[in-house]
Formats: C-alpha cells, structure tokens, sequence
C-alpha cells in the first residue's frame, strides 16, 4: 500500500463523508478521553439509544497473534470508532470516526477512510469528528436527523 500524507487521505474522502473540525490548534485530550465524553453525553441525552450507541475497539496495540485470531474471525481494521445502530431520517446507520481536537495530534489512516467511504456509498451517515465537542455535534447531527 502507498504512503499518503494526511491531506492526501482526507482528499481521498467520499465527498459525503461530513468532517466536523473546529480547526482547532493546541493542547487537547487523548481520543480515549474525547470518545468518553462524547458517549457519556449521547447516552445521558438519547437514553432511548443507549443500546445503539457504541465504541468500537479496534485498536493495534494487541500482540501479532491475537491480533491474527481476532482478524480470522472478523476483526476489520478501519472501522470506525462509534457506530449507531439504528436507523434515523434517509440512514440506516452512522460511522463516526473520532479524531484528537487538534488535527495534527492524531493520524487517521487509509483503512479508516476507506471505511468510512465504504459507508457514504451505502447510504449511511459517515463521518470524521476532532475533539468530543465535534463528536457529539455529529452524535447529535445524526440522531436529531
């Protein structure tokens, strides 16, 4: 796979995929820390959604081998971080990815755009959030639709 910087992979988006970015520059959160926040709220104000709303754990920080069984049984790298499993308005899902508030801090890489684009073609809300304030907008943007 070729090498791209992060503004080629962001050219490199589904033109439906919906960034929410503050363009926000500094010092900010962990993602762990941002996608708590963003949940805890989505839950406390969608109680009816609670069982729709969740984290993804994808993460690569697993040893080769586990990683290796996780992937023969389905483990898909690139998915996004919170998916909503519920239909709302012309959706069937949403695919968030979440991001560190300051753009620079985090890399989003080619399998997670390529998820992401994967579900704009479906027809599904796609998005990319920096920062739990963006990420619960686009929570919010998606669950009001």
């Amino acid at each position: 796979m070729a090498k791209y910087t992060q503004k080629e992979l962001r050219a490199l988006l589904h033109p439906a995929v919906q960034i929410f970015d503050e363009q926000y520059k500094g010092e900010c959160n962990t993602e762990d820390g941002d996608l708590a926040t963003a949940i805890g709220k989505a839950r406390a104000r969608y109680p009816e959604h609670y069982w729709h709303i969740f984290h993804v754990a994808n993460e690569s920080n697993v040893p080769v081998q586990a990683r290796m069984k996780l992937k023969n049984k389905g483990l898909l790298s690139g998915v996004s971080d919170i998916i909503i499993a519920c239909p709302k308005g012309v959706y069937g899902m949403a695919a968030i990815e979440a991001k560190r508030r300051d753009r620079s801090k985090s890399k989003l890489s080619y399998e997670q755009v390529m998820f992401l684009n994967a579900q704009a073609e479906a027809g599904n809300f796609a998005a990319l959030a920096y920062g739990a304030g963006m990420i619960t907008l686009a929570i919010n943007k998606y669950l009001q639709s």
